[in-house]
């Protein structure tokens, strides 16, 4: 327990204590004037140093109090201050927290793009080789029609039976009448099937069919074409249209082995098989 005494309670003490000496020297009849004196002189001094004491503890309570007081005000400040960090922190997980979506959603975004640009770039690719083909295969009937054209009709001899036939079917061809042309090619080769220009209108059967996209009948005609007249001075260009019938009719394989032939063979067709082969390739592989 403390037993520390506060200055006023000492003041108080010791002022009962005199007053209580005094009363007992004036009850006994011993106190003289000089020790009242002297007693009241000590009181004063008693009374001077604990007023000195008060003002000293009052002055040492004001500034503890005003310590405390500015303790409190810096406390107060620095809760402000972390209030406001801890704010500020939240705020900064969020705004961290938004960007992350945001790169997300950006991220997101770019995958999708860079998948449909991909893709148009297939389709652009696949699109483009389409053309490409269809291109060739344009090139291909232009050149059948120019090579059904290199003999003009005028100079076709017609002083045989066999002459007016195969001047008739070449007619024919070179009008457009496909069809006509072929059965009328066909007849001159049954009616004449040892003549020299037997090559030459199964050729021009082949060509017709081709032009008609009859594919399989364009095939049969060139490839007797190849086998049965082999020192045919048409025989690249059967050739080269066997490929390209067999190609068109999905045969890619052996339409490979006839592009080979002419490659190897450097034909007039071999920069043309060279082409067609790179595009089945590109277009369904090895």
């Amino acid at each position: 327990m403390n037993t520390k005494m506060h200055p006023t309670q000492g003041k108080t003490a010791r002022l009962c204590a005199l007053a209580l000496a005094g009363l007992a020297l004036l009850a006994t009849g011993c106190a003289k004037t000089s020790d009242v004196e002297k007693l009241q002189g000590d009181t004063r001094v008693q009374d001077e140093r604990i007023r000195a004491l008060e003002d000293s503890l009052s002055r040492t309570l004001t500034q503890q109090q005003r310590e405390l007081e500015a303790l409190r005000t810096a406390n107060n400040a620095m809760q402000g201050q972390i209030r406001l960090m801890q704010e500020r922190t939240e705020a900064l997980g969020k705004e961290q927290s938004k960007i992350a979506e945001d790169q997300e959603r950006i991220l997101s975004v770019g995958n999708r793009t860079n998948r449909r640009l991909q893709e148009e770039m297939e389709a652009f690719q696949k699109a483009k080789l389409e053309i490409d083909n269809n291109l060739d295969k344009l090139r291909g009937e232009v050149t059948q029609i120019r090579a059904a054209q290199q003999s003009p009709i005028a100079g076709l001899p017609d002083a045989t039976a066999a002459d007016k036939a195969y001047r008739k079917a070449h007619y024919l061809l070179v009008s457009g009448e496909l069809d006509l042309a072929v059965d009328a090619f066909n007849a001159f080769i049954e009616a004449n099937p040892n003549e020299p220009r037997v090559a030459m209108a199964r050729h021009r059967i082949g060509q017709s069919h081709f032009l008609l996209r009859n594919y399989d009948r364009a095939l049969i005609a060139f490839y007797e074409v190849v086998e049965k007249s082999p020192d045919a001075k048409h025989v690249h260009a059967a050739r080269w249209m066997l490929a390209r019938s067999l190609e068109e009719t999905g045969d890619l394989k052996l339409a490979r082995e006839f592009y080979a032939q002419l490659i190897k063979g450097k034909t007039p067709y071999a920069n043309d098989a060279t082409r067609r082969m790179a595009f089945i390739k590109k277009i369904y592989g090895d």
